[in-house]
C-alpha cells in the first residue's frame, strides 16, 4: 500500500473550532505549514470523534520489555507514538472499546504483565499468522472507537450496515470530518478516518487530515488535494458516513496519558509497588488465574474483596503471587514494606455462565456482576466474515437471559459463539462455545 506524508516528529499546534491538531510534514519539496486543519462543525459528536482519534494517534509509551506485535517489535526503553497495532480478535481486547487506556498503560509499565508474557499466536491460544500483542487496535477498531460505534465494525461490515451512508464522491467538497475512507471485500480490507479539512478562501477543500491504524501503529497525516485524489484512485474505493455520529457525545479524557483538545497534562503516578498482570483495573473470568506482580521486596500482601479483608500473605523471596481460585467479586491489593502501606491495584473477577441449546439455536447467558453485552460468531481464532452474526444484545434479550441465533447469519465455517460481558473495568468474553457439534 502507498505510504504518504510520514513524519511523526514535526508537529504544529493549532486551535481551530476548539480542536487542536498536530500537523505532520509532507513529502520532500512540499510545505503544508500554511494549511490549518479544522473540523468545520459544531457537532459534539464530530468533535469527540476527532478527540478520540487523537488519543490513539498521539499516545506515547515506553515499554520496559520488548513487545512483539504483528509486523515487528517495540523495543524496551524506546519511546513510541501511536497505539500498538494488534488484531486481538480472539480475546476482544481492543484499545478504548474493550479495555481502557489506563489499563493498557499500567500493563506497559509492569515488566511482568501479559503484554510482555503472552504470545497470542501460540498455545493455549488458537493463534494467527501474525504475532499479535495482547492489547492494541487495528484499522477497524480504531475507526469504531473514534466514531463511538456500539461495537467493533470490521472493514467488511461498513458497506452492509444500515448505520452507514455511502457518499457519492464527485469532489472533495462533499467530504465531512468523520467520514470513513474504505477499501475491501468480504474477508478483509482497510478503513481510515477524515479528522481535519483545510479550505481555501473560496470555500473549497485543498488539504485533508487522515487518521488511521497501520501495522506500524496509529498515525495522522496531512495530504494535499492532489494526493488525496490519487489515493481515491489507487487505495480507497468508497467513502461512508456514520449516520449516528451526532450521538457520539460520550468522551472520556485520558489527559494523564495523552492530552487532546487543550487538556491539561498532569503526569500519571504509576504504582511502582504492585500491579495485576493484566494491568490495573482489569477483568478476569472466575477460575482464571490472577498474577499479582510485586515490583520489589515487601513484607506482606493484603487482598481486599468487596471492601472486606480476604487474605493476608507473608512475602518471602518471591515477587509474583499467583491466585488460582478467586470467587467472583471486586478486588484490590496492597503491600506493606517496613510498616508503610502501598497504593492499591484493582481488578474484577467476573462470573459468567453461557450455554447453548443447539436444537433450538438459543444462547443462554447470566452473570451476577457483569452485564451480557455482545454476541458474535467466529472461528477458533476469532475471525469472522461479512454477514456473520455480530451485534449487541437487546435489552429484552438481557432481561430474559437468552438470545435466538439468526439462522441466516449462521455459517458452519464460524461455529464458535463469543459472548462478551460488560463491566466498569471494560469488557470480557466468556470461553467460546460451539453452536454446532
Amino acid at each position: 500500500m502507498m505510504r504518504y506524508l510520514r513524519n511523526r516528529n514535526i508537529y504544529l499546534f493549532f486551535y481551530i473550532c476548539f480542536i487542536p491538531l498536530f500537523i505532520a510534514s509532507c513529502k520532500e519539496g512540499e510545505d503544508v505549514s500554511e494549511y490549518t486543519m479544522s473540523v468545520y462543525s459544531s457537532s459534539p459528536g464530530v468533535i469527540n470523534t476527532v478527540k478520540k482519534a487523537y488519543q490513539m494517534t498521539d499516545l506515547k509509551f515506553t515499554p520496559v520489555n520488548n513487545i512483539a506485535y504483528n509486523v515487528g517489535t517495540y523495543y524496551a526503553n524506546n519511546t513510541y507514538q501511536g497505539m500498538i497495532y494488534s488484531s486481538v480478535r480472539e480475546l476482544d481486547l481492543y484499545a478504548g472499546i474493550d479495555v481502557s487506556l489506563h489499563t493498557i498503560m499500567t500493563a506497559i509499565h509492569n515488566p511482568h504483565s501479559k503484554i510482555y508474557t503472552e504470545k497470542v499466536n501460540e498455545p493455549p491460544y488458537y493463534g494467527t499468522l501474525a504475532c499479535c500483542a495482547y492489547y492494541g487496535t487495528h484499522c477497524s477498531s480504531f475507526v469504531s472507537y473514534a466514531l463511538g460505534l456500539p461495537y467493533v465494525y470490521y472493514s467488511y461490515d461498513f458497506p452492509k450496515s444500515d448505520e452507514m451512508e455511502e457518499i457519492n464522491f464527485s469532489d472533495p467538497d462533499v467530504i465531512h470530518v468523520g467520514d470513513i475512507l474504505w477499501t475491501g471485500g468480504n474477508t478483509g480490507g482497510h478503513v481510515a478516518l477524515i479528522t481535519g479539512l483545510s479550505k481555501s478562501e473560496s470555500g473549497h477543500v485543498n488539504a485533508l487530515e487522515i487518521s488511521e491504524s497501520w501495522p506500524t501503529g496509529c498515525v495522522r497525516e496531512i495530504v494535499l488535494l492532489g494526493q488525496f485524489l490519487h489515493l481515491m484512485q489507487t487505495k480507497f474505493t468508497k467513502i461512508f458516513r456514520y449516520k449516528g455520529i451526532d450521538s457520539n457525545i460520550e468522551y472520556q479524557s485520558f489527559a494523564e496519558f495523552v492530552p487532546v483538545s487543550g487538556e491539561q497534562y498532569v503526569p500519571f503516578t504509576y504504582n511502582d509497588d504492585l500491579c495485576v498482570d493484566k494491568g490495573d483495573k482489569s477483568c478476569y473470568l472466575e477460575g482464571e488465574p490472577v498474577a499479582i506482580n510485586l515490583m520489589h521486596d515487601a513484607d506482606r500482601l493484603e487482598i481486599i474483596k468487596d471492601n472486606e479483608l480476604y487474605q493476608e500473605i507473608e512475602i518471602k523471596d518471591h515477587l509474583d503471587i499467583y491466585m488460582e481460585s478467586l470467587p467472583f467479586g471486586d478486588y484490590k491489593a496492597c503491600v506493606y514494606s517496613g510498616g508503610i502501606k502501598s497504593d492499591f491495584t484493582y481488578w474484577k473477577m467476573v462470573k459468567a455462565t453461557t450455554e447453548v441449546d443447539r436444537e433450538k439455536f438459543i444462547v443462554y447467558f447470566d452473570s451476577p456482576n457483569a452485564v451480557p453485552h455482545k454476541i458474535r460468531l467466529a472461528d477458533k481464532t476469532g475471525l469472522r466474515a461479512a454477514g456473520t452474526l455480530n451485534r449487541l444484545l437487546t435489552e429484552d434479550e438481557k432481561a430474559q437471559g437468552y438470545a435466538v441465533l439468526e439462522k441466516d447469519q449462521l455459517n458452519d465455517a464460524y461455529p464458535y459463539i463469543h459472548l462478551s460481558y460488560q463491566t466498569e473495568y471494560g469488557n470480557i468474553i466468556d470461553k467460546p462455545l460451539q453452536w454446532i457439534k
